[in-house]
């Protein structure tokens, strides 16, 4: 018995688990214990020798022959269109044919923004459910995939200037300026990250990351839009191609001005909840601790009232504080048909 068998011998319960139950490809638990995914053939063996049954490859695919609408990039001329673009710059892959673009592939952790962009584009394709093993990390995680297989859709999205995802060569693509921002927001939801540091939202910061020179064009527009301080652009991975770097905010004022530079012109459908919340979150905290400005008006049934402590409204009224909290926040339209009218 060869080592790489002894080591699936040693594993074998958790290894037959893995390709029966949990649905990983050979390749994937090649990666985990044999440490090359190119030894799938050693696993296949493996399970063959243990009567478990093979899977088709084919049998998951998608068929190329699903709707779409084909010309939804030939023209950038939405936020909508603008930040799914972003999010295709983020998280997207072509695929090729010779030197003919054919196939778009979007991949994320979560099903939502795939759901979203599938209704975006009037897609039929199906979504993709798997597995996949991260080696630096030594975790299993859920990855939901869409392939849009058109050649027509594909080199919609390679002329805006997307030719590969390993490109780092990949520039800012030509767009209307009121767009810009959504562009922005969708490479920020694919590739950015908003960091709360030991769970104190005062500690806030924002990371961008790109290529060097998108990013040198995002920090160029949010300099002369926003007049915010110049950030430091950080490069951590390079190859022939160029370099992937980052640029982090974490200024008070400007965190502040970039968030609604970001989600202006924004819909639940072209934003990330989990960012947008924790966006969201900081401006409140910015309102009631840096700015001064605590005066809240809100309204019910024609009644204003005008609020200087949230704590004791919520006693008067029995209203629940985080409720509320997520009415001025934006989160939700009201809270016991008490609506917010502005932030003095």
């Amino acid at each position: 018995m060869s080592n790489l068998q002894q080591i699936l011998e040693e594993n074998k319960h958790e290894v037959i688990k893995m390709y029966s139950s949990d649905n990983l490809p050979s390749s994937i638990i090649a990666l985990k214990y044999l440490n090359n995914k190119s030894k799938d053939d050693v696993v296949l063996r493996f399970l063959k020798k243990h009567n478990v049954k093979i899977k088709n490859k084919n049998s998951i695919r998608n068929k190329s022959c699903k709707k779409v609408n084909e010309d939804y990039f030939n023209t950038i001329d939405s936020h909508e269109k603008a930040y799914w673009l972003g999010f295709l710059y983020a998280d997207g892959c072509i695929s090729y044919r010779g030197n003919t673009p054919y196939r778009i592939t979007l991949t994320q952790k979560e099903d939502g923004p795939i759901k979203d962009f599938k209704d975006a584009i009037q897609s039929e394709h199906n979504i993709l459910y798997s597995k996949f093993f991260d080696k630096r990390q030594n975790k299993i995680y859920n990855r939901c995939q869409i392939q849009v297989s058109s050649k027509k859709f594909a080199a919609h999205v390679y002329n805006t200037g997307l030719h590969g995802k390993n490109n780092y060569a990949t520039k800012f693509p030509i767009i209307l300026n009121e767009f810009q921002n959504s562009f922005i927001r969708g490479l920020f939801d694919g590739d950015g990250s908003v960091v709360i540091k030991n769970k104190d939202i005062s500690k806030m910061n924002i990371d961008f990351l790109g290529t060097e020179s998108i990013l040198k064009t995002i920090r160029h527009i949010l300099i002369s839009q926003l007049n915010i301080k110049i950030r430091k652009i950080t490069p951590f991975v390079t190859n022939p191609t160029g370099s992937l770097c980052y640029m982090q905010f974490s200024n008070k004022t400007d965190l502040v001005r970039l968030i609604d530079f970001i989600y202006k012109d924004s819909t639940p459908k072209t934003r990330l909840f989990r960012k947008y919340t924790r966006a969201m979150s900081y401006k409140l905290w910015y309102s009631e601790n840096i700015s001064g400005n605590k005066i809240y008006t809100f309204i019910k049934d024609g009644t204003l009232a005008t609020i200087k402590d949230l704590n004791l409204f919520c006693i008067e009224h029995n209203l629940n504080l985080t409720s509320l909290r997520k009415v001025i926040q934006g989160i939700c339209k009201h809270h016991n048909n008490w609506k917010l009218v502005k932030i003095n």
